[in-house]
């Protein structure tokens, strides 16, 4: 990835974003998703490196991200008395908080 910001700055960012939102049950997920967002960064930037060497088209990468967010998904689901919904507004407040860096990037739309 031609990062403009380090990985971890965007783990950061995701994070910040999602306790700044206070989420119920923040504490109790704040941990694994943040193992979770780590995860998802690192095939984003596997993707775009298969994309740049012509390895993959965007849609191919669409469909790991689209695996990668079912997979999220689910491990966040095992963790007790969270629901669902909850779950995907955390998983989706940390993404849509790097979005546009994530495209500015990459000059393609990934998620």
């Amino acid at each position: 990835m031609n990062s403009r910001l380090p990985m971890h700055q965007k783990l950061e960012i995701m994070v910040s974003a999602c306790a700044d939102k206070h989420f119920i049950h923040w504490q109790q997920a704040e941990s694994l998703i943040q193992v979770e967002f780590s995860s998802l960064l690192l095939m984003i930037q596997w993707l775009n490196d298969m994309k740049r060497q012509s390895e993959m088209t965007t849609e191919q990468a669409r469909i790991h991200i689209d695996i990668q967010k079912n997979t999220m998904r689910n491990r966040l689901m095992a963790l007790p008395n969270i629901p669902l919904v909850e779950i995907e507004q955390m998983m989706n407040t940390g993404i849509d908080s790097i979005r546009k860096e994530l495209y500015q990037e990459m000059d393609w739309l990934i998620i």
